[in-house]
């Protein structure tokens, strides 16, 4: 191959110093595709002719440890590892077979032609150059579509880890591509970094350096193509050895911990978890965020919107409220918020209504439709309703959270397969939202029930009605006894009871989501109705957590989010996994 001359970087016959496979080799590869092969073999020839390598890889990873399976290994090294993999390829020990000695003859050969366009790519030099040099900026033609961005591309596949300084420089070279064109190998890395997970060094020995290898690849191929990878490894997993430093490890432990289906476990992923945040990033379909059992973060809504728009484009009422909620929610970046805003304004419609209806939409105040233009919209009316009055809680001045009422409306609508599917990822922002405003870190425990200084918690209805009957229980008695003293203590005993009381009534109201403004309500009402108060032994409090903090004075289960305990009010049945 003739990779001395130094073509421009912009010159398409940069790729004739590229490795290759000859037509001839080819065409081998096809009449083998033709012939009944091991799995293994099957796999790695459909490889060789451009298919997945996962396959391959899923096969490799569960064989013996045998000197075939180890050419395998050898050979897919020759075109994914980098030059301390390749090197030791130049000298294997003599096989003693004549059909082993050609296949060894054959590696040395395309070992030098990679070694040689590893050290030598004008591409590759080029870009290295701009690592080792401070301040340095991507060459344009690496930027660009050229031929040498795609060997640059390549060059940045090659299953190597790096060191955290050339990792942060990588990132900065590389920030003007897309963040599509980085290989995921490279994603992988950055990300780990990002959550303080690093991959640890590669050794120089062979088999502990594949050791490593093997547990990076196996989060790369959960990355690339989560489902179909799980899927392969689903009764392998735990055969693939792993060590406590490697990442791998985590993310293997708490996937045999789960005992669930690939399908489900990856539904559930939890974003709040590095490793597992990782993969979901990138699992942000419709059918995914939907099946969740918890609620996805803004972020991955915003993508699937941005990535899937084909699957709800047959509801663009949906779609416009969808995006509606992504430019009004906070904490999404100011730059995805106006591309949401960018495609709000995209849409146009014929009718009178619909300018008012858009402009309502970006000012967060969306006006209602008729019940008629839901129905010619195949849109449930209660429900748009219901996301409308939500929506104006949600994004006012002072946010707030919608009722429990409105909450279970919205979930219910959620899980109908009915609502479509535009309408029901709005309504799980929406739920997302709610969930990031309800509070976490509230006093929340039994015992705080019994402090009535805690003016700003609730008090459900058992503890009230024993506090105020522990109340009347004491009072009686104490002012009896301070009236021999003097009427004036008695009068001072009474009136610190009774702010006793009422304390406890607006702990009490708080259970039920209200403030002081119905406090002064009741109090006023009570010289008219005397046995209105009555009511606050009977009324149910909110079943979910409010501004107040969390219900019954109990702090919510870490592991069950706004999603689950709204099912759970709903008697809604999880379907069977798959």
């Amino acid at each position: 191959q003739d990779v001395d001359r130094q073509y421009a970087l912009d010159d398409n016959r940069l790729g004739d110093g590229e490795p290759a496979q000859s037509p001839q080799t080819l065409a081998r590869w096809l009449r083998a595709a033709d012939t009944d092969l091991p799995a293994l073999a099957r796999t790695f020839v459909a490889w060789q002719l451009g298919d997945s390598e996962w396959p391959f890889l899923a096969e490799l990873f569960s064989a013996l440890d045998t000197p075939l399976t180890r050419l395998y290994r050898q050979a897919w090294l020759l075109q994914r590892g980098e030059a301390a993999d390749i090197e030791p390829l130049l000298n294997l020990t003599v096989d003693e077979h004549p059909l082993g000695v050609i296949v060894q003859q054959g590696f040395a050969y395309l070992a030098g032609q990679q070694l040689q366009w590893l050290r030598e790519s004008p591409a590759v030099q080029a870009l290295q150059h701009a690592l080792a040099t401070p301040g340095a900026a991507l060459p344009q033609a690496l930027g660009d579509n050229t031929v040498a961005r795609a060997q640059m591309l390549s060059w940045l596949r090659r299953l190597r880890h790096y060191a955290p300084d050339t990792l942060q420089r990588l990132q900065d070279v590389l920030a003007p591509l897309a963040d599509g064109l980085h290989p995921y190998c490279l994603k992988l890395q950055l990300r780990l970094l990002q959550a303080g997970q690093p991959l640890p060094p590669l050794p120089a020995e062979p088999e502990a350096r594949w050791q490593l290898q093997r547990q990076t690849l196996l989060l790369i191929g959960l990355l690339e193509q989560p489902l179909q990878w799980l899927g392969r490894l689903r009764e392998r997993v735990g055969r693939v050895p792993t060590s406590a430093e490697h990442p791998a490890h985590a993310l293997q432990t708490q996937w045999l911990a789960a005992d669930a289906a690939p399908q489900q476990w990856l539904f559930d992923l939890d974003e709040g978890d590095a490793l597992q945040g990782l993969l979901a990033a990138e699992l942000v379909s419709p059918s995914v965020l939907l099946g969740s059992r918890r609620l996805p973060s803004v972020a991955r809504i915003e993508a699937s919107a941005r990535h899937h728009g084909h699957e709800l484009a047959g509801d663009p009422l949906g779609q416009m409220i969808l995006d509606a909620l992504l430019y009004h929610d906070p904490d999404l970046p100011r730059a995805l918020r106006d591309q949401a805003l960018q495609r709000l304004h995209g849409f146009t419609g014929p009718s009178t209504w619909f300018d008012a209806f858009r402009e309502g939409l970006v000012k967060a105040r969306p006006e209602s439709l008729a019940q008629s233009i839901c129905k010619d919209n195949g849109l449930p009316f209660s429900t748009m309703q219901t996301i409308f009055e939500s929506m104006r809680t949600l994004y006012q001045t002072k946010p707030g959270v919608p009722t429990s009422g409105q909450l279970r409306s919205l979930q219910q609508a959620k899980d109908s397969t009915a609502t479509p599917i535009a309408v029901r990822l709005a309504i799980t922002l929406l739920l997302s939202r709610s969930e990031r405003l309800l509070p976490r870190h509230q006093p929340d425990s039994l015992r705080a029930q019994w402090q009535p200084w805690r003016l700003g918690g609730r008090l459900n209805r058992l503890n009230f009605t024993l506090q105020t009957i522990a109340l009347a229980a004491i009072a009686v008695p104490l002012a009896g006894l301070a009236s021999k003293a003097g009427n004036g203590l008695a009068l001072a005993t009474l009136l610190v009871m009774g702010l006793a009381l009422i304390g406890c009534q607006l702990r009490r109201l708080h259970d039920m989501s209200r403030g002081a403004g119905t406090l002064v309500m009741l109090l006023a009402g009570s010289f008219f109705m005397p046995y209105i108060a009555l009511l606050l032994f009977f009324w149910p409090g909110d079943p979910l957590p409010n501004r107040y903090g969390p219900p019954g004075g109990r702090r919510a289960d870490a592991g069950q989010g706004l999603q689950a305990r709204l099912r759970q009010l709903n008697g809604f049945r999880e379907p069977p996994a798959g």
